[in-house]
């Protein structure tokens, strides 16, 4: 029978670990590794507050029964120490069959295919590499599409709050002032786990400790420093480490925007997929408008890129439609854009405006969703501002 097994390891010497439990099963009767797949690391599944792992899948031959080839996996365990602390805990070595041929099994001690497998993007990788056409017996889809599927359903939130905001006349960062009893970059998380984000990661700078401790607790939520505010560009630059895992879409959101609805978010992502396009941006059309970004189209009536006010032309601060600041990307595509950022303007700043011309260049399709209320994406520069946007959420409150 062909069966495939997941191989994990986040405690000290975790290659050692990974290899010798490797070795194992190389050396087990009954048992022939037929392929191992890359090993990559991965951060961990359920806890986040722990080591990453390096994880692989073996592809092996074996005569074992299913209860067989568990005992062997607790053995392989329990060769490398492992013990069995809390759950989704550290592990010096963690064995699970994950498929068993086309077999399934639901028994207290054994569940195949592994429970949950469509979910678990680190597992399903490293099966696409092995076994692509593999069809999972009780989704009744091969590993191919489930991978797909997970790639394109898998959504995560970057949160720009690394700001101290001058205009705020206050030494407090500007994000962790109230707006109806609630933070500000509350009010952005709350959005973003509205709409299903797996992980949000939050980029802060100025008081940071300050912001880490407004912030409710919740797994799904990481912080990043930004040391040197060097433009939007550079404070998403700072996210690849903790973003390095997440394959799918990602959305870039302002921690001074509290009005921002899920509906808008979910608007953005229905399309962003619809389209296919590697971003999709939230603009909107101003009788009179100010500094904002001015969006750029080509002859499709696709956005071609952003101009930011200080570095735009006359005629095009003629243009009305701005940008909000509020995007959606595939995550792959925004970073190998922003490889090609540099701080080749009038501020010396890295600007994430410039991946759109970047992804055009590349022959990637950028789209745009318009907000018709531009109430939901006003940001807050000033104690005044926030009184404003307070008092106009208060009032369309009681109607």
């Amino acid at each position: 029978m062909i069966a495939y097994l997941g191989l994990g390891s986040n405690l000290p010497s975790r290659h050692q670990h990974l290899r010798r439990g490797i070795a194992f099963f190389q050396d087990a009767a009954d048992v022939e590794v037929l392929r191992q797949s890359s090993i990559i690391e991965t951060q961990p599944y359920g806890l986040k507050n722990q080591p990453k792992f390096l994880n692989c899948v073996l592809e092996i031959q074996t005569s074992c029964t299913p209860q067989q080839l568990l005992a062997l996996c607790m053995d392989a365990e329990a060769f490398e120490h492992r013990e069995r602390t809390q759950h989704w805990g550290p592990r010096t070595l963690d064995c699970d069959i994950l498929l068993f041929g086309g077999e399934t099994i639901h028994t207290p001690t054994l569940h195949i295919p592994h429970p949950d497998l469509q979910n678990r993007m680190f597992v399903l990788t490293s099966l696409q590499e092995l076994c692509p056409q593999h069809m999972h017996p009780e989704q009744h889809k091969t590993i191919e599409t489930l991978y797909e599927e997970l790639r394109m359903k898998q959504t995560a939130a970057i949160i720009l709050a690394a700001g101290k905001g001058t205009r705020m006349k206050s030494d407090k960062p500007k994000v962790v002032f109230p707006l109806a009893g609630k933070p500000l970059i509350q009010w952005v998380i709350d959005t973003a786990l509205q709409v299903d984000c797996s992980e949000i990661v939050c980029v802060v700078g100025y008081k940071k400790e300050v912001v880490i401790d407004t912030v409710l607790p919740d797994e799904r939520i990481d912080f990043v420093e930004q040391i040197e505010q060097n433009g939007t560009g550079h404070a998403v630059m700072v996210t690849r480490d903790a973003m390095a895992d997440f394959e799918g879409t990602v959305f870039i959101l302002c921690g001074d925007v509290p009005l921002l609805t899920a509906a808008t978010l979910e608007r953005m992502r229905e399309h962003h997929l619809a389209t296919g396009a590697q971003c999709t941006v939230l603009t909107t059309i101003m009788d009179d408008p100010l500094r904002y970004g001015r969006i750029l189209r080509n002859e499709a009536g696709n956005v071609q890129g952003i101009v930011e006010f200080k570095d735009a032309t006359e005629a095009q601060k003629e243009i009305k439609e701005i940008n909000t600041g509020i995007y959606c990307f595939d995550a792959a595509s925004l970073f190998d854009a922003l490889d090609s950022v540099n701080n080749s303007n009038n501020q010396k700043e890295y600007y994430l405006t410039d991946t759109l011309e970047i992804l055009n260049n590349k022959g990637k399709l950028v789209t745009s969703v318009v907000l018709d209320d531009m109430v939901e994406a006003s940001g807050i520069n000033s104690q005044e501002q926030l009184k404003q946007l307070e008092e106009h959420y208060l009032a369309r409150m009681k109607k």
